[in-house]
């Protein structure tokens, strides 16, 4: 068994008088102050670690609050664009169709709207993002075309 290794048998081993009681009391309060010292230093530095983490973290929700809202602006605008697709297809399909019509039919007078024409001229609304309007091109055919308000239009 090892002797003991309190400062006072420390110093008898080494030859020199026992700490009195006021010397032990000395060195505890110093020791007790460096500790305290130490935790409040560890302390201070959590606080100025978990402001920066804090600081960062609301960066990070400004970021993903502003990539939430530009996520939601593209899938808008992807949805208009879809729309719009579908629109010019159902209107070229349409078109298709009663461009057949037209050729099968007898020729009207150029004063006369033919009701096919009538049909096309008013607006319609193939989707939500978009609405298309006509204008008459003679037999040359139709000629799509979006306007900058987005909707959609017959041209020749």
């Amino acid at each position: 068994m090892s002797p003991p290794t309190s400062p006072q048998f420390s110093h008898e081993l080494h030859g020199m008088a026992p700490l009195t009681l006021q010397e032990r009391r000395l060195r505890n309060k110093a020791a007790s102050a460096k500790y305290r010292q130490k935790k409040n230093q560890q302390q201070n530095e959590m606080r100025q670690m978990i402001c920066r983490l804090s600081e960062h973290n609301a960066v990070l929700e400004r970021q993903l609050q502003e990539l939430r809202m530009e996520n939601e602006r593209l899938r808008s605008s992807a949805d208009r664009l879809r729309g719009k697709m579908v629109a010019k297809k159902m209107l070229r399909q349409w078109i298709g169709r009663h461009q057949q019509t037209r050729k099968d039919q007898p020729p009207t007078s150029p004063t006369s709207s033919s009701s096919a024409f009538q049909t096309v001229s008013k607006k319609h609304h193939y989707h939500p993002y978009a609405t298309t309007t006509a204008t008459n091109v003679g037999d040359e055919g139709f000629e799509l075309d979006f306007d900058d308000d987005d909707d959609v239009c017959l041209e020749d």
